[in-house]
């Protein structure tokens, strides 16, 4: 018996960081490195940086074709936008700190996204998100504080245009989460 129907596919829409600023986003971040504050920040690699804007956890593939073709006319009203990122910063808090993340400017067209996204994914009956959307860019991941204190720092001033959404699915392996992408979404320009 073809059990093809019951594997889960572990997905999220994200923004995709342009090339170039997740350069000069990692030439700041040379900084931090090498520095004992930071010792226990297991840093991210950039080609894995994005800002998720809605993760579905597992999900079967009918209902993921379903998110896939009800997407498109969501997004269609959403236009192309300028987004920046700014400081790095503890989250979710300089009190419970679990990675260290860039925190976006433009909230509130990131809000507007993640809300149409979530409603689609809600709709082919993908359980709700049970979290705040907090939009952020993670760059470090803490697995033990220690004594580690950090309120955020300004990084500069990154601006890049979002153009698309992107769903990738992500395989979760010793090594580290592996992200393939499923499909491109271009915004209206």
């Amino acid at each position: 018996m073809n059990q093809d129907h019951l594997k889960k596919i572990r997905a999220f829409f994200a923004i995709d960081i342009p090339d170039a600023i997740k350069a000069a986003i990692d030439k700041e971040l040379q900084q931090f490195h090498n520095n004992p504050i930071y010792k226990n920040v297991k840093w991210v690699k950039p080609e894995n940086w994005h800002i998720t804007l809605r993760f579905l956890g597992n999900v079967s593939a009918e209902q993921l074709d379903m998110v896939k073709k009800e997407i498109v006319p969501a997004l269609k009203p959403i236009k192309a936008f300028p987004l920046n990122l700014t400081d790095l910063i503890p989250f979710p808090s300089a009190k419970k700190i679990h990675v260290l993340a860039i925190k976006p400017e433009s909230i509130a067209l990131l809000m507007q996204l993640a809300i149409i996204i979530d409603r689609v994914v809600v709709n082919c009956e993908v359980a709700p998100e049970d979290r705040a959307f907090n939009p952020h860019l993670t760059v470090g991941r803490i697995n033990y504080m220690g004594k580690m204190h950090f309120d955020g720092t300004p990084l500069g001033r990154f601006d890049f245009a979002v153009s698309e959404i992107k769903l990738y699915k992500s395989e979760l392996t010793k090594a580290g989460s592996i992200y393939s992408l499923l499909a491109n979404y271009p915004l209206e320009k």
